[in-house]
């Protein structure tokens, strides 16, 4: 968390907060956004997996359109390798 902290902290950061929780029950996913910045933060008990990239994606499209942002993910849960590869090659920061 303290990465995450530190990032915010650098870049001077101010949130507006999207709390996307009802999409699931068992993963907690809130989406911070701000003039450069779109954060996704996820918790959950399970892996973070390809098909939950896929979807992060998918999600920062829908809510980016043509806007360019830094995309980042900040997570306590594992994440999987090829999930981290896929969202890394997509252009998302890992915290």
């Amino acid at each position: 968390m303290s990465n995450f902290n530190d990032y915010l902290q650098k870049h001077k950061l101010f949130l507006q907060i999207f709390d996307l929780s009802k999409l699931t029950r068992k993963k907690n996913l809130i989406c911070h956004t701000t003039q450069n910045h779109l954060i996704f933060q996820y918790t959950g008990k399970t892996r973070f997996l390809l098909k939950d990239a896929l979807n992060l994606k998918e999600l920062s499209e829908k809510i980016l359109s043509s806007e360019e942002k830094i995309l980042i993910l900040h997570t306590n849960a594992p994440l999987c390798s090829k999930a981290k590869n896929y969202l890394i090659n997509e252009g998302f920061l890992i915290l």
